[in-house]
């Protein structure tokens, strides 16, 4: 097959719904198919669209559930950093002190 005709070939084939063909292409590396790289991830992504439509959703919200928990855990830490900055400010050391005072440990 001549190297402009193997993309629409694999891409035939994931139209028709012909599993086993894609399959068969991309199992294996792209130089074996005689796909471009480019070419054989874009029938990757094609395939999987096609063949797994509920995995390709469910992978996304996941996505987008780790994106908000890293959002969530560096908003955390930068309000812990203020609060740990805080222990040492003038106002903290008065009011520690004020506190040993009315405990009588002074």
């Amino acid at each position: 097959m001549k190297q402009g005709e193997r993309f629409g070939f694999i891409q035939s084939a994931i139209k028709e719904g012909d599993l086993t063909t894609v399959a068969a292409i991309l199992d294996g590396q792209p130089f074996l198919s005689g796909l471009k790289p480019e070419e054989w991830s874009t029938a990757r992504v094609l395939a999987s669209e096609k063949f797994a439509p509920q995995s390709i959703k469910e992978r996304e919200a996941v996505t987008k559930l780790m994106q908000a928990v890293d959002l969530a855990g560096g908003e955390v830490l930068t309000r812990f950093a203020k609060v740990q900055g805080g222990t040492d400010t003038p106002r903290a050391k008065a009011n520690r002190e004020l506190a040993k005072l009315k405990k009588g440990v002074a």
